[in-house]
């Protein structure tokens, strides 16, 4: 039997809905904290013209993250040389935007708890690269 005055639960997100909505909240988080930064910002810092960005990444040596309808890309990504970039970028290219996002954000137990760029910018690009391709083969392997 119902009571007429019984409390009920407010209304809350669960599920899919739920999990999206705290996806798009951390990606605004990247936004504003600068982790992500928009394709004219990073071109800009890499002195060359938005358009050359698209191109980059049709060859896979960079990679951008869409997020409410505009590109974003890994502002870490520009303390390394754009060469360095490309080569991790290539090494990544079977993953997801989101998956190669965490892959240079994140510390790496083999590569020291540092990040890809620490990493790079200490001068070990290969063990970047051999991580890269490692990271990839394990999520070709668990895509079967």
């Amino acid at each position: 039997m119902r009571r007429a005055n019984a409390v009920r639960a407010p209304t809350t997100i669960l599920g899919l809905a739920a999990a999206k909505a705290r996806g798009q909240a951390a990606l605004d988080v990247w936004i504003a904290d600068g982790i992500v930064v928009p394709g004219p910002v990073f071109a800009a810092r890499r002195g060359v013209a938005v358009g050359q960005l698209g191109a980059a990444v049709r060859r896979g040596d960079l990679f951008s993250k869409a997020i409410r309808g505009h590109r974003y890309y890994v502002a870490t990504m520009l303390d390394v040389a754009p060469a360095a970039a490309a080569a991790v970028c290539q090494a990544l290219v079977p993953l997801t935007d989101s998956q190669k996002a965490i892959f240079w954000l994140k510390p790496h137990g083999a590569l020291a708890a540092k990040t890809a760029a620490q990493t790079i910018c200490m001068g070990k690009l290969e063990q970047v690269v051999q991580l890269a391709l490692a990271t990839s083969a394990q999520a070709r392997a668990a895509a079967r």
